[in-house]
C-alpha cells in the first residue's frame, strides 16, 4: 500500500530529473550554437561594409550547418535566430530561442511548450589589416625592400611567413612603415631608423586568407596570342579566354568590360606607353608563362569586381602554376583597387613612381616580394571608401565572447 502511494511520487520525481537533464542539454546545445555562430559572424565581418543581413546570413548559415551535423532533434527550422551588430561595427550579438517539451508535462498535460531562449555575442579586439602577406615559409626575402624603394601599409601591417633568419629584409636605402611588421622568422634591417616600428620576429605565421577560394572556370580558347598595338582604343570583352597570353603595346588603350579575364599559357604584357583602364575587373593567370608583365612606361588602373568568382580579387594565379614572376614596372598605377593573390610566384614591384596610393585599399597576398630601384608604394586600408570587398583574414584579431 505504501508502495502504492509512494509510487507515483517516485515515477514524477524521476520524471522531473529527466525533463531537467533535458532541458540542460538542450540548453547547452543551444548556448553552443549561439557561441559558435557568433564567433562565425564577427570572423565574416572582415568583410568589407558587412550589413545586418549579411550578419544575420553568416549566423543562419552557420546554425543550419551545425544543427544538421548535430542532428538537431525539433529540425533547425524551429530555432528562431536573431541577429544584431554593434553601433561600432567590431561585436555581433546572436539570441536563439526554440520551443522546448518536458516529458513528464507532455504526459500528464498535454502538449506543453517552454521557451528556451540562449545569448552570445563575439567581438573583435586588437585588430591588424593585414596588406601584405609573404605566403613562403622557408625563404630569405620573403619580404625584401632594396634600393631606395618605399613600402609604406597605411594603418595596416606587413607579415611575413618565412621561418628563415632574413625571412623580412630592408637595405640601408630602403624604408618601411606600417601598422605592424611581423616576421615568423627573422629578419636582416640595414639600417634601424628607416624601419618603423621595429620587425617583431617570431611571430604566428598568418594563414592563407584565401586558400579557399574557388578558382574561375576555364573554358575554350577565345583568342590565340592576342595583341592590341598602335595608337587605338579598344573595349575589351569580359569572360573571354586569351590562350598564350595578352600582349597590349604601342600607344594603345585598352578599356576593360567588367567581368573575368582568364590569361591561359602567356602573359599579360604591356610594352611601351599602352593604357589598360577597367573597373569591376579581375584576372585569372593559368598555365605555362602566366604572369604579368607592366613596363617602365604604361599606365594602369584597375578595380576588382564586388561580386561573383574574383570578387576583390585583382590578379589570381592558379595554384598549380610553376613559381614565377611577376613585374610591376609602371610609371602610372595609383589606382590597384584590390587584391593581388599570387601564391606561387613572386611579386616585383620596380617601379621608379609612386605605386597604388590613390586606391581605398590595396593588399598583396603573394609567395614573395621584392620591391626595388624607387617606387614608392603605399597600401591603403581604407576598406569601408569602397564596395570592393576585402578577403576574411586580411584582418587580423583575437575573437572573443563577451557575455
Amino acid at each position: 500500500m505504501i508502495f502504492g502511494i509512494a509510487a507515483p511520487v517516485l515515477v514524477g520525481v524521476a520524471g522531473i530529473a529527466v525533463d531537467y537533464a533535458r532541458y540542460n542539454t538542450t540548453v547547452a546545445n543551444l548556448q553552443g550554437l549561439a557561441d559558435g555562430a557568433a564567433v562565425a559572424a564577427v570572423r565574416s565581418m572582415a568583410v568589407a561594409n558587412m550589413d545586418s543581413v549579411s550578419a544575420k546570413s553568416a549566423v543562419e548559415s552557420y546554425v543550419k550547418q551545425k544543427a544538421e551535423e548535430m542532428a538537431w532533434q525539433k529540425g533547425v527550422e524551429n530555432i528562431v535566430v536573431t541577429t544584431n551588430i554593434s553601433s561600432s561595427g567590431d561585436a555581433v550579438e546572436v539570441q536563439l530561442s526554440q520551443e522546448w517539451s518536458p516529458m513528464l508535462a507532455h504526459v500528464l498535460l498535454g502538449d506543453v511548450k517552454t521557451p528556451v531562449v540562449t545569448h552570445s555575442t563575439a567581438k573583435v579586439v586588437g585588430t591588424v589589416k593585414a596588406c601584405v602577406i609573404g605566403l613562403n615559409e622557408t625563404a630569405d626575402k620573403t619580404v625584401h625592400a632594396d634600393d631606395a624603394s618605399k613600402l609604406i601599409g597605411s594603418r595596416c601591417g606587413i607579415f611575413s611567413n618565412s621561418v628563415a633568419g632574413a625571412s623580412i629584409m630592408v637595405d640601408k636605402d630602403a624604408q618601411v612603415n606600417a601598422q605592424m611588421i611581423c616576421s615568423a622568422g627573422g629578419a636582416n634591417i640595414k639600417r634601424k631608423g628607416n624601419v618603423n616600428p621595429d620587425v617583431t620576429e617570431d611571430c604566428p605565421a598568418l594563414k592563407d586568407p584565401l586558400s579557399d577560394r574557388v578558382a574561375p572556370t576555364v573554358g575554350a580558347c577565345d583568342y590565340t596570342n592576342f595583341q592590341i598595338g598602335l595608337p587605338s582604343n579598344y573595349n575589351l570583352q569580359s569572360g573571354k579566354v586569351f590562350c598564350g597570353g595578352l600582349r597590349i603595346h604601342g600607344e594603345a588603350i585598352a578599356n576593360l568590360q567588367p567581368g573575368i579575364y582568364i590569361i591561359k599559357d602567356g602573359p599579360l604584357l604591356l610594352q611601351d606607353t599602352p593604357q589598360l583602364i577597367g573597373s569591376g575587373v579581375g584576372f585569372y593567370l593559368t598555365g605555362t608563362n602566366a604572369y604579368v608583365n607592366f613596363g617602365s612606361g604604361t599606365t594602369v588602373s584597375l578595380e576588382s569586381p564586388v561580386s561573383g568568382d574574383m570578387a576583390g580579387l585583382l590578379f589570381f594565379e592558379d595554384r598549380g602554376n610553376t613559381a614565377g614572376t611577376h613585374y610591376i614596372s609602371s610609371a602610372n598605377a595609383r589606382n590597384l583597387l584590390g587584391t593581388i593573390y599570387l601564391p606561387k610566384s613572386r611579386l616585383e614591384i620596380n617601379s621608379l613612381a609612386y605605386v597604388a596610393g590613390d586606391s581605398a585599399y590595396t593588399a598583396l597576398v603573394v609567395n614573395r616580394l621584392t620591391v626595388r630601384e624607387g617606387p614608392t608604394i603605399i597600401l591603403n586600408s581604407d576598406y569601408n571608401a569602397t564596395n570592393v570587398p576585402v578577403p576574411p583574414g586580411l584582418i587580423e584579431g583575437k575573437v572573443i565572447l563577451t557575455n
